[in-house]
């Protein structure tokens, strides 16, 4: 009863949160139920417009085609609308409980439950791989123990339209140098667990190379057993790096890549450190499972856990309020 009250009625003159959340996921399981009437609704009429077809039954061809053609837009229709709703309860998550969840821990100087990254992405570090499809969420910008950063949850796809396969599905998290270094060293795994992820084209250095002012990537190896191992190291400033990484350095980047787990590169480039850590988690991610006061408070206690696994990630790389 509630639920049909509700229906038409303007979700923003609601006083609690919960109560939005609640309605925008009523919403959304509708919508999931209209879609997959109208999935079996196409998959019917497909059928039947097979059999006409075979039967040379002209007229009820055209009649099933244009239910058929009617179903498959009602199911993507409705498809969309799901997106949308999960993405406003997402939204209504972040600003209502998130973002003082984070505010507890760090100083939040921005944050945003949904947002659209782009071919920024591009353009941010070389650790990530090649993509054509990328979706971000859980954008946040702060201040923690002194450090600034950026975080967000990242999903990215590669490949041809009808052939696409997952690249890269975890987080992304930068953070500022008080003085930048004259370079760029990298830390790439070799070993990565996407078969469809492409290996770096060799042409890439080749490219740089007739780019002025850019050095060549070089591989080193930096005297820790774990990084040489498993990780290739390079570098387009030998002597920057080999005065940085000292073995205490080495031994925090390395404590920080088994604190993240799954897949994880570093790369330290100007005044950015960056860390991408492909393990297939979306964080703050538990907006499906929210009805009431105590599952709202579970969900809390999970977001919570969350941004203490990325502050661990951080606590690592911290010295005094600065970075090493």
């Amino acid at each position: 009863k509630s639920l049909a009250a509700s229906i038409g009625a303007d979700i923003d003159i609601m006083p609690c949160p919960l109560l939005k959340v609640k309605y925008r996921r009523n919403k959304m399981e509708i919508l999931k139920v209209l879609e997959r009437i109208f999935i079996a609704a196409l998959l019917l009429f497909l059928i039947l417009v097979t059999i006409q077809h075979v039967k040379h039954n002209t007229e009820k061809t055209v009649f099933y085609m244009v239910l058929f053609v009617i179903s498959v837009m009602a199911a993507l229709f409705f498809a969309r609308q799901g997106v949308l709703q999960r993405e406003e309860i997402q939204r209504l998550l972040g600003q209502s409980f998130i973002k003082d969840i984070l505010a507890e821990e760090v100083q939040v100087i921005e944050y945003a439950s949904v947002f659209k990254i782009g071919d920024n992405l591009r353009n941010m570090c070389s650790i990530l791989p090649g993509f054509t499809f990328s979706k971000a969420n859980d954008y946040i910008k702060g201040k923690y123990k002194g450090v600034e950063f950026t975080y967000f949850d990242l999903y990215l796809k590669d490949g041809v339209e009808h052939a696409q396969y997952d690249a890269f599905k975890g987080q992304v998290l930068r953070l500022s140098l008080k003085k930048a270094i004259n370079g760029r060293i990298i830390f790439k795994k070799k070993d990565n667990p996407r078969r469809g992820v492409k290996k770096l084209d060799t042409a890439k250095n080749a490219i740089s190379a007739l780019s002025p002012g850019v050095k060549i990537e070089t591989e080193i190896r930096v005297g820790n057993e774990h990084l040489d191992n498993f990780f290739s190291i390079t570098t387009n400033n030998e002597e920057m790096a080999s005065k940085l990484l000292t073995s205490e350095r080495l031994e925090r980047i390395s404590e920080t890549i088994y604190q993240a787990s799954g897949h994880t590169n570093v790369e330290i480039n100007g005044k950015d450190l960056f860390i991408t850590c492909d393990n297939d988690f979306d964080a703050f991610a538990y907006d499906g499972c929210i009805y009431d006061e105590n599952s709202l408070e579970r969900a809390c206690g999970r977001y919570r856990d969350d941004l203490k696994r990325i502050l661990a990630i951080i606590d690592k790389m911290i010295v005094d309020e600065e970075l090493f």
